[in-house]
């Protein structure tokens, strides 16, 4: 990602189906587990867009996945 003002822009020119597709999840899931980290504080959403903005949080909101 590149440094953004507020944490690590990923700058990811997909659609949230590209990347259901890519993991092999349905487009409602990636929606669901996006607004779930967004929620948390973890990231913020964009169009085409996520920015990190607490990388230890989204590590453990990771690991707590698992």
């Amino acid at each position: 990602g590149l440094q953004h003002e507020n944490g690590w822009m990923i700058d990811l020119k997909l659609t949230h189906e590209d990347l259901a597709s890519m993991v092999g999840v349905s487009r409602q899931m990636v929606n669901g587990v996006l607004n779930k980290l967004k929620n948390k504080g973890c990231i913020t959403l964009g169009k085409r867009k996520i920015v990190v903005i607490d990388l230890e949080l989204l590590r453990s909101s990771g690991e707590m996945a698992v």
